[in-house]
């Protein structure tokens, strides 16, 4: 299933205080190619989200001349107003940021929350969401999530009572390539990072 990615205009930014310069570069140009390749293998659709349109503006004519022709650039504000007509679209949605801004989108939609580490994030992005250390592990977990109907699955326990799980136990079985499972068991393992030795299973219960 394709997706919409909401990407935090930070993804585009060619220098960061305290950031290699050439080494950052490169990790952008090595995104955009897998960005590029995402729209138009399958029919994916980026949107690169800022509050600041003349930012937006200018890095579209910089990255349009070459060649990324493909990518949307967006508004935060109108994101806001598109996803709040559309809650029961979630599953098309993912979030790509490092900023505590695009968490809260994302918490109004339901959606999933990717926080790429290789450009600055802040404290709760961090904190709350699924971490990927390469473009090319962003690149793989969107194609893993083009081959699955939701983002999540759900288990209705008893009456009242569901279990929630960000990706389906059965991923060994419905993985279509090596590859493909070996980015769903990464997946696997940042969620099982834990801090402490106790796992706290939490039921969430509708009254």
């Amino acid at each position: 299933m394709e997706k919409i990615l909401f990407c935090n205009l930070d993804l585009l930014r060619l220098s960061f205080t305290n950031y290699d310069k050439i080494e950052h570069e490169k990790k952008v140009y090595n995104f955009l190619e897998y960005a590029n390749e995402l729209c138009t293998a399958d029919e994916n659709k980026i949107f690169f989200v800022s509050r600041d349109l003349s930012q937006l503006n200018a890095a579209k004519n910089f990255f349009n001349k070459r060649g990324f022709i493909n990518l949307k650039f967006c508004v935060r504000s109108k994101v806001r107003d598109f996803i709040s007509q559309h809650k029961t679209k979630n599953h098309f949605f993912v979030f790509v940021s490092g900023k505590e801004v695009d968490f809260h989108l994302a918490v109004l939609s339901h959606s999933l929350f990717i926080v790429p580490t290789w450009i600055p994030v802040e404290d709760k992005a961090e904190f709350y969401g699924v971490h990927v250390d390469t473009p090319k592990q962003l690149f793989k977990f969107i194609k893993t999530l083009n081959n699955q109907e939701s983002w999540y699955a759900e288990l209705e326990i008893e009456p009242n009572v569901k279990a929630l799980s960000l990706m389906d136990g059965r991923y060994k079985y419905k993985a279509k390539t090596d590859s493909e499972r070996e980015m769903v068991e990464h997946f696997e393992s940042l969620l099982k990072r834990v801090q402490v030795e106790i796992i706290t299973l939490f039921y969430f219960t509708t009254f």
